[in-house]
């Protein structure tokens, strides 16, 4: 520790290196020396600082502040495409306003602009795309003095006048193209609207549901008309079946009435028979004890009883055997006649069920494809009524979308002209009295280490 001390005493006396940092070939140092060096060279070092600080502070105060003058331009766009996957289209695409933005409309400005003011600072104006392509927006910047203000004012001014002049004529394009869109659509609404085009287009399907209806009709009025007639056939048909059959009792009636007539007649002809056989012995008995005038009367009387018998027996042996035979089989001919009609007739009530069943059959299946041809037509009346009404929905929809296609036409607008920005670009004046401090303290160091170098050179070179 001594030894340092002497030899930072001596170098503070002769303002040289220590003996060690003499020795040579020995680069090395240490921070002591480091220490003394600075410690040397303290004035100069603090001089340097102090001019470059000075300096700083009086760029600061002296240097004038520019700003960032902003314009957004939002370039006009309008709707295409398919209902349903419309897309904002711009009126330009972004690299041709860029390109003419760039290339004609800000060289031209700002060619007018220097050229009216002689010595007019130079204004740098860029333009970029801040969005994408479906709704592009400009923005163009200018940095400039706040005395440049008017000037800046006038030059983005001029340019978004200009690029709205330009985009101004082929929006005029695109507004007259919707018109006449809206135009179509609200005639080709007006056309279904109308009472003609409504009758055109459902008069035939209003033709059809009249006719299956009055064809409908004339069958119902038929059926009911066959069906009385029909109804009247087996009410006449099974009136004659019951009076076949009443006849058929009455012969059955008559049969047996006979029956009772031929038994009665029998009984008749027996008993007449009997009689006979009494009188013809009367008469024997007469006869053989004749021989007065009583008994010859009483023989005439017998006699005159035998003949009538004997013509009575003759006429129950004539009906017994002729007439009730021929009334007999009269009968059967009759019943049998009436068995035959009686069967005729219940094949024809049979026939006539039969054929009003098929008939009632019949009809249920005609009119079921009847009334399925009418709710055919009346289910096409009804779709071209409702197709009517869904074309004129479609119509004012398209309507609506045309107005609403125009009225999103978005004109080529800015957003603001030449808007200040809050603050001056570059660094504040404290952040450069820190940049200064940091470059002083820099320059001060190497100014005292090519001092101590200078130095040491000097003292080499003695």
């Amino acid at each position: 520790m001594s030894r340092y001390r002497q030899n930072a005493a001596l170098a503070r006396e002769d303002h040289y290196p220590v003996a060690s940092a003499l020795q040579p070939g020995d680069d090395e140092i240490s921070l002591l020396d480091l220490a003394l060096v600075l410690y040397r060279r303290r004035w100069l070092m603090a001089a340097i600082l102090a001019t470059i600080v000075a300096l700083t502070a009086l760029y600061a105060a002296l240097r004038t502040p520019a700003y960032t003058y902003t314009t957004v331009l939002e370039v006009g766009s309008y709707l295409r495409g398919p209902a349903g996957e419309r897309n904002r289209v711009p009126v330009a695409a972004s690299p041709t306003v860029r390109e003419r933005l760039q290339q004609a409309i800000v060289p031209v400005v700002r060619g007018r602009q220097s050229g009216a003011e002689r010595g007019a600072p130079k204004v740098a104006v860029s333009g970029r795309v801040a969005a994408s392509d479906a709704a592009p927006v400009f923005v163009l910047r200018s940095e400039a003095a706040e005395a440049d203000a008017r000037r800046i004012q006038a030059l983005h001014q001029g340019v978004v006048d200009r690029l709205i002049a330009d985009h101004r004529k082929r929006l005029g394009t695109v507004r007259t193209d919707r018109s006449l869109a809206v135009d179509r659509a609200r005639a080709r609404l007006a056309h279904l609207q109308a009472d003609a085009t409504r009758r055109a287009r459902t008069q035939p399907k209003v033709e059809a549901v009249a006719s299956a209806a009055r064809a409908v009709v004339h069958r119902v009025r038929v059926f009911h008309t066959e069906r009385v007639r029909r109804a009247k056939a087996l009410e006449q048909a099974r009136l004659k079946i019951d009076g076949l059959g009443d006849e058929r009792r009455l012969l059955q009636a008559r049969q047996a009435r006979l029956e009772d007539r031929e038994a009665l007649a029998d009984e008749q002809l027996d008993g007449a028979r009997r009689i006979l056989d009494r009188l013809a012995q009367s008469r024997a008995r007469v006869v053989d004890r004749s021989g007065s005038p009583a008994d010859a009367m009483a023989l005439l009387t017998i006699d005159s009883r035998i003949a009538g018998m004997r013509k009575r027996v003759d006429t129950l042996s004539e009906r017994l055997r002729v007439t009730l035979p021929d009334r007999r089989d009269e009968l059967a001919n009759a019943l049998e006649n009436n068995a035959r009609a009686r069967k005729r007739a219940a094949g024809d009530l049979a026939k006539l069920e039969r054929e009003h069943e098929q008939a009632a059959t019949d009809y249920q299946r005609e009119l079921a494809g009847l009334r399925a041809a009418l709710d055919r037509a009346r289910t096409a009346l009804m779709s071209e009524r409702e197709a009517h009404r869904e074309a004129v929905a479609d119509a004012s929809r398209a309507v609506r979308a045309a107005e609403n296609e125009a009225d999103t036409i978005v004109p080529t607008d800015a957003a603001f002209v030449a808007q200040r920005s809050a603050s001056p670009i570059g660094p504040g004046a404290v952040t450069i009295l820190a940049l200064g401090g940091a470059l002083g303290t820099m320059m001060a160091l190497f100014g005292a280490f090519l001092a101590e170098f200078v130095g040491r050179a000097r003292h080499l070179l003695r």
